[in-house]
């Protein structure tokens, strides 16, 4: 059963963004056609692209890191309960969205790592 990716809408219905299949492939959701971004390292909780490069991870206590250009940097985290948080420019929490049938922590970051680059 597919990992489902909901993007939070202010005032309306949250926005079904993404899947993650149980091969740990990630997709973007769009009208009719799915695309292909890239996959979850289960055993290393590490997130990569399609041209297999990491572009991310999540540490033990939920919290996402990216990394671009040899940096890391902390973006947001996962909660248990599959809610999605990131950190705005102000160092402030902001809710992201939820990742709904969230199995392991590493699908709440790849929907993080995938979909706030896209708002």
């Amino acid at each position: 059963m597919d990992v489902k990716i909901y993007r939070d809408k202010a005032l309306s219905p949250d926005k079904y963004v993404g899947r993650i299949d149980d091969r740990g492939k990630v997709f973007r959701v769009e009208l009719g056609e799915d695309d292909y971004l890239g996959w979850i390292d289960y055993e290393e909780g590490d997130i990569y692209d399609t041209d297999d490069t990491i572009i991310g991870w999540v540490e033990d206590d939920g919290e996402i890191l990216s990394f671009l250009n040899d940096e890391e940097k902390e973006i947001g985290f996962v909660t248990e309960e599959g809610e999605l948080y990131w950190y705005s420019e102000d160092a402030e929490e902001e809710y992201f969205g939820t990742i709904r049938g969230m199995e392991d922590i590493s699908e709440g970051a790849a929907g993080l790592l995938f979909f706030l680059k896209e708002e």
